[in-house]
């Protein structure tokens, strides 16, 4: 049997392999980001680009589809319905199921603060493994995605359409307020701690952005380039800035909440549910856009144009997913903080591609970014190094679990071991 100092060694490890996966998968974002900037979209179009690439996260339900179709035939649509809102994503093609006895306490939510503290002043103590919840049954897993579908697409939905009434550099600096909401919102439900430290990372991000900024609005222009396109209502594109950024660290935070661990959730189902949602009841809004003519339909022209769209669809298709399975691997400031690395890694490819044009205001905002987002990493890791009990509680043994909570019916093994999310 392994010494605890061992056992808390080998958790430390584990958490710190979960962080840096999530990490790179957040990088791996950012990096696709970052492309769509170098592609050529002359449309104004906020509600119609966000809705179209929104609805491409249907196309994530073709697998489990047809899966499901497949036993339909099978089983006969009585018998396959009868129960099927208790089935989980697993049940649907998206994972597979491991025995509450073979749970490895280590998989456990690693960066979010543990819900029970118990000084043991009993002698009488003893290390019981703490319980995995439950995987989402399909019901739940379109119930959250419904949810989340009218935030996310308000989120991005108000952060493309302050691009065309403000300045690019007032909607960037608003929008990357998200930090501070984030560390608010996630420190009041106990998602994140807050602490000193924490908040002058944000402020550090923030602070980043705001001197590149600057700095590219002292530049001169460079040959044929037009800078003089005037905000057309400033105070309203600031406001939907700011609107995206509460909105953004809403539902971050509403997914780690409802999540906590990514092996509760397919990913796959989860964002085709999110798109098969979006395309049925928000196209609605844009006939009362085109009505208000707030934004007047208009079908994309030229084939350009619509490989741009295409592009920027599948990066959404495929980031927003690994978005969000970084941040429940990660912390939500971790991943919102990690939205302003676009900065510092855009001006290494304008450098690759010989357009750079920033000053040495550039660079120190881009470091100050790249800073905060490390000091953070450095304080969830030296966080979870603190809190590892969190996969093992010390218990009193009067309050310890019975056998039969422990393994529970054959339902209850069936639906409490951790689902392998196919996403």
């Amino acid at each position: 049997m392994s010494s605890p100092s061992s056992s808390n060694d080998h958790k430390v490890k584990s958490k710190r392999g979960r962080y840096f996966l999530g990490t790179l998968m957040l990088l791996g974002v950012v990096l696709l980001w970052v492309s769509t900037m170098f592609t050529d979209m002359d449309y104004n179009k906020p509600f119609l680009i966000t809705y179209l690439c929104t609805a491409t996260f249907s196309l994530y339900l073709i697998r489990p589809g047809f899966t499901q179709l497949q036993k339909i035939r099978r089983e006969g649509l009585q018998s396959y319905t009868e129960g099927l809102a208790n089935k989980t994503s697993a049940d649907l093609g998206g994972g597979t199921y491991q025995s509450v006895g073979t749970f490895d306490v280590d998989e456990a939510p690693a960066f979010s603060r543990p819900e029970v503290s118990i000084s043991p002043e009993d002698e009488s103590v003893a290390s019981v493994p703490v319980i995995p919840e439950e995987p989402l049954t399909i019901k739940e897993t379109a119930s959250l995605a419904l949810l989340f579908c009218g935030i996310w697409f308000i989120a991005n939905w108000t952060i493309n359409a302050a691009m065309g009434y403000t300045s690019v550099s007032s909607a960037t600096i608003l929008s990357s307020m998200s930090g501070f909401f984030t560390l608010a919102v996630g420190a009041a439900v106990g998602v994140d701690e807050f602490t000193l430290a924490k908040l002058s990372s944000v402020a550090i991000s923030v602070l980043g952005v705001l001197i590149v900024s600057k700095g590219d609005h002292d530049l001169p222009s460079l040959p044929g380039e037009d800078n003089t396109r005037l905000p057309i209502a400033p105070l309203l594109g600031d406001a939907l800035a700011l609107g995206s950024a509460l909105a953004y660290a809403f539902y971050v935070i509403l997914l780690k909440v409802r999540i906590k661990n990514e092996n509760r959730v397919s990913m796959t189902l989860f964002f085709g549910f999110v798109g098969l949602f979006n395309i049925v009841l928000i196209w609605p809004m844009g006939f009362v856009l085109h009505w208000a003519k707030i934004e007047v339909w208009e079908w994309p022209h030229g084939g350009k144009l619509w490989l741009s769209i295409g592009i920027n669809a599948a990066i959404t298709f495929i980031s927003d997913a690994l978005y969000l399975r970084a941040m429940l691997l990660t912390s939500p400031l971790a991943v919102t903080l990690g939205i302003s690395l676009t900065i510092p890694i855009a001006m290494v490819g304008d450098l690759y591609r010989g357009t750079e044009k920033t000053g040495w205001m550039g660079y120190v905002g881009g470091l100050l970014v790249l800073g905060s987002f490390l000091a953070n990493g450095l304080m969830d890791l030296a966080q979870a190094e603190e809190e590892n009990t969190v996969g093992v509680q010390s218990v009193p043994a009067s309050r310890r679990p019975s056998q039969e909570v422990l393994l529970g019916s054959e339902e209850g093994r069936m639906r409490n071991g951790a689902v392998n999310a196919a996403g």
